[in-house]
Protein backbone atom coordinates (compact mmCIF):
# COMPACT_ATOMS: atom_id res chain seq x y z
CA UNK A 1 0.00 0.00 0.00
CA UNK A 2 1.29 3.48 -0.93
CA UNK A 3 1.02 6.21 1.01
CA UNK A 4 1.69 9.24 -0.86
CA UNK A 5 0.17 9.90 -4.68
CA UNK A 6 1.09 12.59 -6.92
CA UNK A 7 -0.78 12.54 -9.72
CA UNK A 8 -0.74 14.96 -12.98
CA UNK A 9 -3.90 16.34 -14.62
CA UNK A 10 -4.67 19.45 -17.49
CA UNK A 11 -7.66 21.07 -16.06
CA UNK A 12 -9.00 19.69 -12.94
CA UNK A 13 -9.65 21.81 -10.59
CA UNK A 14 -8.85 24.99 -12.18
CA UNK A 15 -11.34 24.62 -15.05
CA UNK A 16 -14.93 22.83 -15.65
CA UNK A 17 -13.98 21.84 -19.46
CA UNK A 18 -13.30 18.21 -19.48
CA UNK A 19 -12.50 17.95 -15.60
CA UNK A 20 -15.26 15.72 -14.40
CA UNK A 21 -13.32 12.28 -15.17
CA UNK A 22 -10.51 13.37 -13.08
CA UNK A 23 -12.45 14.40 -10.43
CA UNK A 24 -14.64 11.46 -9.95
CA UNK A 25 -11.41 9.50 -9.68
CA UNK A 26 -9.59 11.60 -7.36
CA UNK A 27 -12.73 11.47 -5.17
CA UNK A 28 -11.88 7.54 -4.73
CA UNK A 29 -8.51 7.91 -4.92
CA UNK A 30 -8.35 10.30 -1.79
CA UNK A 31 -9.75 7.64 0.27
CA UNK A 32 -7.02 5.41 -1.10
CA UNK A 33 -3.87 7.62 0.03
CA UNK A 34 -3.23 9.70 3.31
CA UNK A 35 -1.89 12.65 0.83
CA UNK A 36 -2.45 12.90 -2.39
CA UNK A 37 -0.02 15.85 -4.68
CA UNK A 38 -2.54 17.32 -7.76
CA UNK A 39 -0.54 19.24 -10.25
CA UNK A 40 -2.80 20.46 -12.30
CA UNK A 41 -1.34 22.14 -16.02
CA UNK A 42 -4.14 25.15 -15.80
CA UNK A 43 -3.55 28.34 -14.34
CA UNK A 44 -5.00 28.77 -10.80
CA UNK A 45 -8.11 30.07 -9.31
CA UNK A 46 -10.40 30.50 -6.20
CA UNK A 47 -13.42 29.89 -8.02
CA UNK A 48 -13.76 26.91 -8.55
CA UNK A 49 -16.64 25.01 -6.72
CA UNK A 50 -15.55 21.67 -6.37
CA UNK A 51 -15.17 20.46 -2.45
CA UNK A 52 -11.59 18.88 -2.26
CA UNK A 53 -11.14 16.12 -0.02
CA UNK A 54 -9.15 17.14 2.95
CA UNK A 55 -5.96 15.26 1.88
CA UNK A 56 -6.12 16.35 -1.61
CA UNK A 57 -3.73 19.03 -2.10
CA UNK A 58 -3.40 21.41 -5.10
CA UNK A 59 -0.78 22.59 -7.26
CA UNK A 60 -0.84 24.70 -10.49
CA UNK A 61 2.16 24.32 -12.74
CA UNK A 62 1.25 25.62 -16.49
CA UNK A 63 3.06 24.32 -18.85
CA UNK A 64 5.61 26.68 -20.69
CA UNK A 65 4.20 28.02 -23.86
CA UNK A 66 6.49 31.53 -25.02
CA UNK A 67 8.85 31.88 -27.15
CA UNK A 68 11.95 31.06 -24.66
CA UNK A 69 10.83 27.86 -24.37
CA UNK A 70 11.27 27.47 -28.31
CA UNK A 71 14.45 28.77 -27.76
CA UNK A 72 15.58 26.73 -24.99
CA UNK A 73 14.23 23.44 -26.68
CA UNK A 74 16.89 23.88 -28.89
CA UNK A 75 19.65 22.99 -26.36
CA UNK A 76 18.02 19.36 -26.22
CA UNK A 77 18.61 18.13 -29.85
CA UNK A 78 22.14 16.90 -28.43
CA UNK A 79 20.26 15.01 -25.89
CA UNK A 80 20.46 10.83 -26.24
CA UNK A 81 16.75 10.60 -25.67
CA UNK A 82 16.51 13.01 -28.40
CA UNK A 83 18.69 11.28 -30.92
CA UNK A 84 17.44 7.81 -30.04
CA UNK A 85 13.85 9.23 -30.82
CA UNK A 86 15.08 11.00 -34.05
CA UNK A 87 16.31 6.98 -35.47
CA UNK A 88 12.90 5.43 -33.81
CA UNK A 89 10.80 8.11 -36.17
CA UNK A 90 12.61 7.44 -39.55
CA UNK A 91 13.28 3.42 -38.79
CA UNK A 92 10.26 1.87 -37.24
CA UNK A 93 7.51 4.61 -37.71
CA UNK A 94 8.92 5.34 -40.83
CA UNK A 95 8.04 9.18 -40.96
CA UNK A 96 10.14 11.40 -42.69
CA UNK A 97 11.65 14.08 -40.72
CA UNK A 98 10.93 17.83 -41.34
CA UNK A 99 10.74 20.64 -38.56
CA UNK A 100 7.77 20.81 -37.41
CA UNK A 101 8.26 17.17 -35.85
CA UNK A 102 11.73 18.31 -34.82
CA UNK A 103 10.27 21.04 -32.94
CA UNK A 104 7.30 18.92 -31.31
CA UNK A 105 9.74 16.38 -30.25
CA UNK A 106 12.30 19.23 -28.48
CA UNK A 107 9.21 21.19 -26.78
CA UNK A 108 7.27 17.80 -25.59
CA UNK A 109 10.92 16.70 -24.02
CA UNK A 110 11.74 20.06 -22.49
CA UNK A 111 8.49 20.38 -20.82
CA UNK A 112 8.88 16.50 -19.55
CA UNK A 113 12.22 17.80 -18.31
CA UNK A 114 10.98 20.97 -16.59
CA UNK A 115 7.88 18.80 -15.12
CA UNK A 116 10.11 15.91 -13.84
CA UNK A 117 12.02 18.74 -12.14
CA UNK A 118 9.08 20.15 -10.59
CA UNK A 119 7.98 16.96 -8.97
CA UNK A 120 11.25 16.15 -8.19
CA UNK A 121 11.76 19.43 -6.12
CA UNK A 122 8.18 18.75 -4.56
CA UNK A 123 9.49 15.23 -3.23
CA UNK A 124 12.13 16.76 -1.56
CA UNK A 125 10.71 19.53 -0.11
CA UNK A 126 7.91 17.98 1.41
CA UNK A 127 10.06 14.68 2.54
CA UNK A 128 7.91 12.34 0.37
CA UNK A 129 9.19 8.59 1.00
CA UNK A 130 9.55 7.43 -2.58
CA UNK A 131 8.83 3.84 -1.05
CA UNK A 132 5.67 4.96 -0.18
CA UNK A 133 5.26 7.02 -3.49
CA UNK A 134 3.22 6.56 -6.83
CA UNK A 135 2.90 8.64 -9.58
CA UNK A 136 0.37 8.84 -11.85
CA UNK A 137 -0.38 10.81 -14.88
CA UNK A 138 -4.35 10.91 -16.27
CA UNK A 139 -3.11 12.07 -19.65
CA UNK A 140 -0.03 10.31 -21.99
CA UNK A 141 1.43 12.86 -23.26
CA UNK A 142 4.86 15.39 -21.79
CA UNK A 143 3.27 14.63 -17.90
CA UNK A 144 3.99 10.53 -18.87
CA UNK A 145 7.57 11.61 -20.59
CA UNK A 146 8.29 13.36 -17.51
CA UNK A 147 7.58 10.11 -14.88
CA UNK A 148 9.50 8.60 -17.46
CA UNK A 149 12.44 10.31 -17.19
CA UNK A 150 12.20 10.26 -13.26
CA UNK A 151 12.04 6.39 -13.65
CA UNK A 152 15.34 6.42 -15.93
CA UNK A 153 17.10 8.04 -12.39
CA UNK A 154 15.51 5.71 -9.63
CA UNK A 155 13.90 2.70 -11.40
CA UNK A 156 12.20 2.18 -7.85
CA UNK A 157 9.70 4.26 -8.65
CA UNK A 158 6.51 3.44 -9.61
CA UNK A 159 4.93 5.61 -12.06
CA UNK A 160 1.91 5.16 -13.90
CA UNK A 161 -0.56 6.49 -17.09
CA UNK A 162 -3.89 6.49 -18.43
CA UNK A 163 -3.86 6.53 -22.27
CA UNK A 164 -7.35 8.30 -23.90
CA UNK A 165 -7.68 9.07 -27.89
CA UNK A 166 -5.76 12.44 -29.05
CA UNK A 167 -2.89 11.33 -27.02
CA UNK A 168 -2.37 7.90 -28.77
CA UNK A 169 -3.81 8.02 -32.37
CA UNK A 170 -0.81 9.69 -34.08
CA UNK A 171 -3.18 10.60 -36.52
CA UNK A 172 -5.14 12.90 -34.48
CA UNK A 173 -2.02 15.32 -34.09
CA UNK A 174 0.04 17.27 -36.17
CA UNK A 175 2.42 15.73 -38.96
CA UNK A 176 0.52 12.61 -37.95
CA UNK A 177 3.30 12.11 -34.46
CA UNK A 178 3.07 11.85 -30.97
CA UNK A 179 6.29 11.99 -29.19
CA UNK A 180 8.63 9.26 -27.27
CA UNK A 181 6.24 6.83 -26.79
CA UNK A 182 8.70 4.31 -26.61
CA UNK A 183 10.63 5.72 -24.16
CA UNK A 184 7.45 6.06 -21.75
CA UNK A 185 6.34 2.37 -22.81
CA UNK A 186 9.74 1.47 -22.00
CA UNK A 187 10.47 3.12 -18.37
CA UNK A 188 6.38 3.35 -16.79
CA UNK A 189 5.04 0.39 -15.18
CA UNK A 190 1.62 0.47 -16.43
CA UNK A 191 -0.14 2.10 -19.05
CA UNK A 192 -3.78 1.90 -18.64
CA UNK A 193 -5.40 2.16 -21.73
CA UNK A 194 -9.19 3.54 -22.11
CA UNK A 195 -10.32 1.04 -25.06
CA UNK A 196 -9.10 -2.28 -26.31
CA UNK A 197 -9.17 -0.36 -29.89
CA UNK A 198 -5.85 1.68 -27.96
CA UNK A 199 -3.94 -0.95 -26.97
CA UNK A 200 -4.05 -2.58 -30.07
CA UNK A 201 -3.15 0.43 -32.18
CA UNK A 202 -0.32 1.12 -29.72
CA UNK A 203 1.17 -2.25 -30.41
CA UNK A 204 1.12 -1.79 -33.96
CA UNK A 205 2.28 2.03 -34.19
CA UNK A 206 5.30 0.56 -32.07
CA UNK A 207 5.35 -2.72 -33.96
CA UNK A 208 5.63 -4.69 -30.87
CA UNK A 209 3.75 -6.27 -28.19
CA UNK A 210 3.82 -4.29 -25.16
CA UNK A 211 3.80 -6.28 -21.19
CA UNK A 212 3.23 -3.30 -19.40
CA UNK A 213 0.17 -2.01 -21.12
CA UNK A 214 -3.38 -2.61 -19.90
CA UNK A 215 -7.19 -2.02 -20.46
CA UNK A 216 -8.92 0.11 -18.08
CA UNK A 217 -12.18 1.39 -19.17
CA UNK A 218 -13.65 4.50 -17.93
CA UNK A 219 -16.79 4.06 -16.21
CA UNK A 220 -20.15 7.22 -15.47
CA UNK A 221 -22.16 7.10 -11.84
CA UNK A 222 -25.64 6.94 -12.07
CA UNK A 223 -27.35 7.53 -8.85
CA UNK A 224 -30.42 8.91 -10.13
CA UNK A 225 -31.99 5.33 -10.89
CA UNK A 226 -30.82 1.77 -12.24
CA UNK A 227 -33.23 1.66 -15.03
CA UNK A 228 -36.26 4.39 -15.76
CA UNK A 229 -39.40 3.16 -16.85
CA UNK A 230 -39.64 1.33 -20.32
CA UNK A 231 -42.75 2.81 -20.76
CA UNK A 232 -43.39 5.71 -22.78
CA UNK A 233 -45.20 8.45 -22.13
CA UNK A 234 -45.93 10.40 -25.20
CA UNK A 235 -45.98 7.71 -28.24
CA UNK A 236 -46.65 10.83 -30.56
CA UNK A 237 -42.48 12.19 -29.71
CA UNK A 238 -40.08 10.34 -31.42
CA UNK A 239 -36.97 11.66 -28.94
CA UNK A 240 -33.62 11.72 -30.00
CA UNK A 241 -30.97 13.47 -27.68
CA UNK A 242 -26.73 13.63 -28.68
CA UNK A 243 -24.07 14.79 -26.01
CA UNK A 244 -20.96 16.17 -27.48
CA UNK A 245 -18.88 19.93 -28.06
CA UNK A 246 -19.82 20.65 -31.47
CA UNK A 247 -16.73 20.84 -33.29
CA UNK A 248 -15.79 19.51 -36.78
CA UNK A 249 -14.74 15.95 -35.65
CA UNK A 250 -17.73 15.30 -33.94
CA UNK A 251 -20.34 15.96 -37.16
CA UNK A 252 -23.48 17.14 -35.52
CA UNK A 253 -24.50 18.65 -38.50
CA UNK A 254 -24.69 14.53 -40.25
CA UNK A 255 -27.52 14.14 -37.34
CA UNK A 256 -29.25 17.35 -38.48
CA UNK A 257 -29.32 16.32 -42.23
CA UNK A 258 -30.21 12.93 -41.51
CA UNK A 259 -33.27 13.53 -39.49
CA UNK A 260 -34.78 15.72 -42.39
CA UNK A 261 -34.45 12.94 -44.45
CA UNK A 262 -36.91 11.08 -42.58
CA UNK A 263 -40.45 11.50 -43.34
CA UNK A 264 -42.26 9.10 -42.22
CA UNK A 265 -42.64 10.52 -38.77
CA UNK A 266 -41.79 13.34 -36.79
CA UNK A 267 -38.64 13.82 -34.28
CA UNK A 268 -37.72 15.97 -31.39
CA UNK A 269 -34.01 16.21 -31.94
CA UNK A 270 -32.18 17.19 -28.58
CA UNK A 271 -28.34 18.25 -28.61
CA UNK A 272 -26.32 18.97 -25.50
CA UNK A 273 -22.54 20.56 -25.75
CA UNK A 274 -20.66 23.09 -26.14
CA UNK A 275 -21.20 25.46 -29.63
CA UNK A 276 -17.60 26.08 -31.34
CA UNK A 277 -18.65 26.52 -34.53
CA UNK A 278 -20.13 29.66 -33.83
CA UNK A 279 -24.06 28.61 -34.48
CA UNK A 280 -23.39 27.29 -37.84
CA UNK A 281 -24.76 23.79 -37.24
CA UNK A 282 -27.75 25.30 -35.37
CA UNK A 283 -28.23 27.42 -38.85
CA UNK A 284 -27.92 24.40 -40.86
CA UNK A 285 -30.67 22.60 -37.90
CA UNK A 286 -32.90 25.47 -38.43
CA UNK A 287 -32.61 25.73 -42.39
CA UNK A 288 -33.08 22.16 -42.71
CA UNK A 289 -35.82 21.75 -40.44
CA UNK A 290 -38.33 24.56 -41.90
CA UNK A 291 -39.91 22.02 -44.70
CA UNK A 292 -40.26 19.18 -41.86
CA UNK A 293 -42.12 18.75 -38.90
CA UNK A 294 -39.50 18.01 -37.09
CA UNK A 295 -38.38 20.02 -33.89
CA UNK A 296 -34.84 20.64 -32.11
CA UNK A 297 -33.30 22.20 -29.15
CA UNK A 298 -29.72 23.30 -28.49
CA UNK A 299 -29.19 23.13 -24.80
CA UNK A 300 -25.90 24.09 -25.02
CA UNK A 301 -22.85 22.96 -22.57
CA UNK A 302 -24.86 21.27 -18.98
CA UNK A 303 -23.30 20.21 -15.92
CA UNK A 304 -23.09 16.59 -15.56
CA UNK A 305 -25.48 16.53 -12.79
CA UNK A 306 -27.69 18.55 -14.91
CA UNK A 307 -27.68 16.11 -17.86
CA UNK A 308 -28.32 13.59 -15.62
CA UNK A 309 -31.41 14.79 -14.07
CA UNK A 310 -32.64 15.45 -17.80
CA UNK A 311 -32.00 11.46 -18.37
CA UNK A 312 -33.71 10.77 -15.45
CA UNK A 313 -36.85 13.00 -16.15
CA UNK A 314 -37.00 12.42 -19.69
CA UNK A 315 -38.01 9.83 -22.06
CA UNK A 316 -35.29 9.19 -24.43
CA UNK A 317 -35.93 6.81 -27.64
CA UNK A 318 -32.03 7.18 -28.72
CA UNK A 319 -28.88 8.41 -28.36
CA UNK A 320 -26.77 9.26 -32.22
CA UNK A 321 -23.20 10.03 -32.00
CA UNK A 322 -21.62 10.61 -35.55
CA UNK A 323 -18.43 11.28 -34.63
CA UNK A 324 -15.25 11.22 -37.15
CA UNK A 325 -13.03 9.68 -34.00
CA UNK A 326 -13.19 8.57 -30.74
CA UNK A 327 -11.43 6.78 -28.01
CA UNK A 328 -14.26 5.20 -26.15
CA UNK A 329 -17.16 7.58 -26.12
CA UNK A 330 -17.94 8.34 -22.56
CA UNK A 331 -21.19 10.12 -23.66
CA UNK A 332 -22.47 6.88 -24.44
CA UNK A 333 -21.99 5.70 -21.24
CA UNK A 334 -24.02 7.94 -19.73
CA UNK A 335 -27.27 7.48 -22.39
CA UNK A 336 -27.08 3.68 -21.42
CA UNK A 337 -26.82 4.27 -17.82
CA UNK A 338 -30.43 5.08 -18.41
CA UNK A 339 -31.30 2.46 -20.76
CA UNK A 340 -30.97 4.41 -23.63
CA UNK A 341 -30.09 2.32 -26.62
CA UNK A 342 -27.54 4.10 -29.19
CA UNK A 343 -26.75 4.75 -32.97
CA UNK A 344 -23.05 5.51 -33.32
CA UNK A 345 -20.30 5.14 -35.54
CA UNK A 346 -17.73 2.45 -35.52
CA UNK A 347 -14.60 4.26 -34.95
CA UNK A 348 -12.21 4.18 -32.10
CA UNK A 349 -13.41 1.52 -29.18
CA UNK A 350 -17.03 2.50 -30.22
CA UNK A 351 -17.78 -1.20 -30.80
CA UNK A 352 -16.65 -2.31 -27.24
CA UNK A 353 -19.75 -0.99 -26.01
CA UNK A 354 -22.12 -0.30 -29.02
CA UNK A 355 -23.50 -4.18 -30.13
CA UNK A 356 -24.88 -3.98 -33.22
CA UNK A 357 -28.96 -5.13 -32.67
CA UNK A 358 -28.10 -5.64 -29.43
CA UNK A 359 -28.38 -2.33 -27.09
CA UNK A 360 -27.87 0.01 -30.50
CA UNK A 361 -26.50 0.06 -34.23
CA UNK A 362 -23.33 0.62 -35.50
CA UNK A 363 -23.12 2.82 -38.48
CA UNK A 364 -19.81 2.68 -41.12
CA UNK A 365 -16.95 4.75 -40.18
CA UNK A 366 -18.26 7.60 -42.76
CA UNK A 367 -21.99 6.92 -43.03
CA UNK A 368 -23.90 9.28 -45.24
CA UNK A 369 -26.99 11.09 -44.42
CA UNK A 370 -29.33 8.35 -46.04
CA UNK A 371 -27.31 5.49 -44.58
CA UNK A 372 -27.86 7.36 -40.71
CA UNK A 373 -31.81 8.51 -41.21
CA UNK A 374 -32.32 4.25 -42.49
CA UNK A 375 -30.43 2.66 -39.02
CA UNK A 376 -32.78 5.25 -37.31
CA UNK A 377 -36.48 4.63 -39.21
CA UNK A 378 -35.13 0.91 -38.77
CA UNK A 379 -34.96 1.48 -35.16
CA UNK A 380 -38.17 3.26 -35.16
CA UNK A 381 -40.47 0.74 -36.87
CA UNK A 382 -38.76 -2.15 -33.89
CA UNK A 383 -41.79 -3.75 -31.74
CA UNK A 384 -42.30 -2.25 -28.39
CA UNK A 385 -41.10 -5.66 -27.23
CA UNK A 386 -38.05 -5.62 -29.41
CA UNK A 387 -37.40 -2.21 -27.66
CA UNK A 388 -37.66 -2.93 -24.47
CA UNK A 389 -35.10 -5.77 -24.56
CA UNK A 390 -32.96 -3.29 -26.47
CA UNK A 391 -33.28 -0.70 -23.78
CA UNK A 392 -32.77 -3.51 -21.01
CA UNK A 393 -29.57 -4.51 -23.04
CA UNK A 394 -28.20 -1.02 -22.94
CA UNK A 395 -28.30 -0.32 -19.44
CA UNK A 396 -27.10 -4.21 -19.01
CA UNK A 397 -23.92 -3.32 -20.81
CA UNK A 398 -23.37 0.13 -18.53
CA UNK A 399 -23.93 -1.67 -15.28
CA UNK A 400 -21.33 -4.56 -16.25
CA UNK A 401 -18.98 -3.08 -18.23
CA UNK A 402 -18.89 0.91 -17.57
CA UNK A 403 -20.03 1.41 -14.26
CA UNK A 404 -17.70 3.74 -12.93
CA UNK A 405 -17.99 2.58 -8.74
CA UNK A 406 -16.61 -1.05 -10.44
CA UNK A 407 -13.81 0.02 -13.02
CA UNK A 408 -12.44 3.13 -10.77
CA UNK A 409 -12.13 0.31 -7.85
CA UNK A 410 -10.84 -2.17 -10.14
CA UNK A 411 -8.34 0.79 -11.52
CA UNK A 412 -6.98 1.57 -8.10
CA UNK A 413 -6.40 -1.92 -6.99
CA UNK A 414 -4.27 -2.80 -10.23
CA UNK A 415 -1.95 0.42 -9.91
CA UNK A 416 -1.99 -0.29 -5.81
CA UNK A 417 -0.87 -3.62 -7.18
CA UNK A 418 2.82 -2.28 -8.65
Amino acid sequence: MKDFLIILTSNFPYRDVGSDFEKQEILILSKKFKKIYVICDSKKNDTFNYNIPENVILLSKERSKNNLIKYLAIGCVFNKIVFNELVFIIETLKIKLNKTIIAILLIEFLNAKITSRYISQLIKKEKINTNSLLLYTFWNDYRAIALSLLKLKNSKLVAVSRAHRGDIYFEENSENYLPLKQLILKNINGLFCVSKDIKYYLEKKLNSPLPNIYVSYLGTFNNHCSLISNKKNDLNTFNIYSCSNIIERKRVNLIAESISLITLFSIFWNHIGGDYMEGVVKNITNNLFKKTSHKYNFHGGLENKDLFSLYATTYVDLFVNTSKSEGLPVSIMEAMSFGIPVIATNVGGTSEIVKDGFNGFLLSENPSPEEVSEIITKFYFLSEKEKIIMRNNAYNTWNSAFNAEKNYTAFIENILSF
